[in-house]
């Protein structure tokens, strides 16, 4: 009886997780572009820049990061940080 009073209330819990999967996604999206915003105008802002690199790697989306730093890389007004 325990087992499976057990198995429903984790059938409950994944269902809700998997529910609430898709909003947790949308502000990570929202937030990483807030970050490219924020350092866009502020290229030189090495917190921002670190923040935006660890979100950009714990979500998968690597490749997102590198093409954004690359085109401002090439802005003749990046600064030397934007480099690191």
């Amino acid at each position: 009886m325990l087992d499976r009073r057990v198995f429903g209330c984790l059938c409950v819990l994944a269902a809700s997780i998997a529910a609430g999967a898709p909003a947790i996604a949308d502000l990570r999206v929202d937030r990483l572009q807030e970050l490219e915003r924020a350092i866009a105008t502020d290229p030189e802002n090495l917190e921002l820049a670190a923040e935006y690199r660890q979100m950009t790697m714990a979500s998968g989306q690597v490749d997102r990061a590198t093409d954004f730093l690359r085109k401002l890389a090439r802005r003749n007004n990046s600064g030397p940080n934007v480099q690191i």
